[in-house]
């Protein structure tokens, strides 16, 4: 009889499991990788074929012949596990058997096998043949980003089910989520990784290098100390983020290939993982905040169960408010400037620069009451203060700005540092006078505030008519100052209309859009 005559259980669901570790890759056909000195029978499963090996073990295809059904047997290889490993194997065992949710891949049975090399624990799970990885299958089927969300929450209410019955997973990536024929996802090899996790030694040394990193890049900063004692169910809901960070983004947080082991951990502990809105600018906005927020280094800052994740994914889904909210001002500005430490500073000089210069320029006026050459004298002084204060205000805070956008800050932080920079240059315009420098300066600024305005927010499109309000602004001041003879200004009027031209192109208005970038190609051939 050959493999495919075998009979099943029509009512038995089943799962199968990748070929590889990417999870990008499908079932090979049962049996295919039958090879010599595979074992017949283990316990009481007819072994049919080999579906895969790993640095852990061997999942065999197996028969059970009451009930009657195939399934996915999973070896685990002698010395995988130590014997303190095992012991807790046999207790855990019961527990896994009992899990029961319609996204968890069903483990029949739970033992220990009596080999040649001596004695090794064994899950019999379902089986469905040609099943995919989630983000294989994703790809595949072209899903849409809400069909993938719709996916993903299927599976985070499956990993909190296993959390309330105390058991966390571990090792979840997408290799070990599996997608079937009707689309509905399956999680694989619960409770193994805990059953055999002796310690992250002896994994290293049990696995390649590429497996090794293959799994490092959904491990969470606790797990990468190899201190089981600091690993709670948040660990699973940090690998539940990398997941959903690739399941929409086609890419990981982190590029680990080309690390060393060490390297790879230190990445993952200290370095903060990259935006999905720098990949892709749709993913921007709430679902972005929701992934980064799972992935938080500090457990305490991620969401603190998968059913929050779950309802942060629902809300996001059914346009509702998200409970996670992008970094707080403070903490980004603690990140911020440890990675920047001299540009902060800068900042910092020019801020004690402004106030002193205040001060010293009030104090000077005071005595001009009283004497009028003094007063003249600190006028003078005065203008040639805040002449020099503009000048390192375009140069530091216009690069500041520059930095905390390539940062992929939140929105309120860049707002922030537009309106305090306004803010000096009109209290430097008060004190002294429209000069044309500090026109020039403002001039920008509202260049900077049109594209703020314009940034897309999530699934808003941001506000446009301030937006264009702003650039407007700018073209004016420019204008003015234009026809003063500042002719090399041309080409920052040609700058504007050109972001007004794309504004107009996304408000659908391409007529428009094709007038003011004619305006635009006018005023750039007169820079």
């Amino acid at each position: 009889m050959t493999t495919g005559d075998h009979p099943t259980d029509p009512d038995a669901e089943t799962i199968g499991l990748p070929s590889d570790d990417s999870g990008k890759g499908s079932v090979p056909e049962p049996g295919k990788f039958a090879t010599q000195g595979t074992p017949t029978e283990i316990g009481r499963y007819r072994i049919l074929g080999i579906i895969a090996s790993g640095g852990m073990g061997v999942v065999y295809e197996a028969m059970q012949e009451a009930p009657r059904r195939r399934v996915g047997l999973k070896v685990i290889k002698v010395g995988a596990a130590s014997e303190m490993a095992l012991h807790r194997f046999q207790f855990e065992a019961q527990t896994l058997a009992k899990l029961s949710h319609p996204n968890i891949a069903q483990i029949y049975e739970a033992g220990m096998w009596e080999s040649e090399s001596g004695e090794v624990p064994f899950f019999a799970m379902e089986y469905i043949p040609g099943a995919r990885g989630i983000v294989s299958y994703a790809e595949k089927k072209n899903l849409s980003m809400k069909d993938r969300l719709v996916l993903f929450a299927k599976i985070c209410d499956a990993v909190h089910h296993a959390h309330q019955k105390g058991i966390i997973h571990r090792d979840l990536k997408p290799d070990n989520i599996l997608v079937d024929s009707n689309g509905d996802p399956k999680i694989i090899d619960f409770g193994v990784a805990r059953a055999t996790d002796a310690d992250l030694a002896v994994t290293t040394m049990q696995t390649t290098m590429g497996q090794l990193i293959g799994t490092l890049q959904y491990m969470s900063p606790e797990q990468c100390d190899a201190d089981p004692d600091q690993i709670d169910t948040r660990s699973d809901v940090y690998a539940l983020g990398v997941i959903l960070f690739e399941l929409l983004s086609g890419k990981l947080p982190y590029d680990l290939r080309r690390q060393a082991v060490h390297e790879a951990v230190r990445i993952i502990k200290e370095e903060r993982p990259t935006s999905m809105g720098t990949i892709n600018t749709s993913l921007k906005g709430d679902v972005d905040t929701i992934a980064l927020k799972a992935m938080e280094k500090n457990s305490d800052r991620r969401y603190q169960s998968a059913a929050e994740l779950a309802n942060d994914i629902n809300h996001f889904l059914n346009n509702e408010p998200i409970i996670a909210r992008p970094l707080s001002i403070g903490y980004q500005v603690r990140l911020f400037t440890k990675k920047y430490k001299r540009t902060c500073a800068a900042v910092f000089l020019l801020a004690i620069s402004i106030v002193l210069g205040i001060f010293g320029t009030t104090w000077g006026m005071v005595e001009a009451n009283h004497q009028k050459t003094i007063a003249i004298e600190q006028r003078n002084l005065a203008e040639n203060r805040y002449d020099a204060i503009l000048d390192i205000s375009k140069d530091v805070i216009g690069g500041f700005y520059s930095g905390i956008v390539k940062l992929n800050a939140a929105m309120d932080v860049r707002k922030l540092v537009l309106d305090s920079s306004m803010k000096h240059l009109e209290e430097l315009e008060t004190t002294a006078g429209q000069t044309q420098k500090i026109r020039t300066t403002k001039a920008n600024m509202h260049t900077l505030y049109g594209n703020y305005y314009a940034a897309r927010s999530g699934a808003n499109m941001g506000d446009i008519p301030r937006a264009i309000q702003e650039h407007e602004l700018a073209i004016q001041l420019y204008n003015e100052l234009i026809t003063e003879g500042l002719t090399k200004l041309h080409f920052n009027v040609a700058l504007n209309y050109s972001y007004l031209a794309h504004l107009a192109m996304m408000s659908k208005e391409y007529g428009k859009s094709l007038k003011l970038l004619d305006k635009a190609k006018r005023f750039s051939a007169s820079a």
